[in-house]
């Protein structure tokens, strides 16, 4: 899995080298694999130029709303492991 995250549109330069056009970021969390992720077919994209590609392999590439619902997929998918739970540390009462 090719965890891109954001990407972005090249900036445009004038002759002189100014830019002219900032970068901007285009919406979603980026991710490519070597193979389709079964339930992720709504994330699903097919952009003309990928940013990045498996060499020799075809690529899948997905774009999901955020961080979170990609990190969300992930781990339904049992691509990343679960967040190891967090006890509740108790506090003491004022007197």
């Amino acid at each position: 899995m090719d965890i891109i995250g954001t990407i972005y549109t090249p900036a445009v330069f004038d002759a002189e080298g100014n830019v002219t056009t900032e970068p901007q970021a285009l919406p979603g969390w980026h991710i490519n694999t070597p193979e389709a992720v079964a339930g992720w077919e709504q994330y699903q994209v097919f952009p003309e130029t990928p940013m990045r590609v498996y060499a020799g392999h075809p690529t899948v590439c997905y774009a999901f709303p955020d961080e979170a619902a990609f990190t969300a997929a992930a781990i339904e998918a049992g691509l990343l492991p679960a967040p190891e739970p967090v006890e509740a540390v108790p506090t003491e009462a004022a007197p």
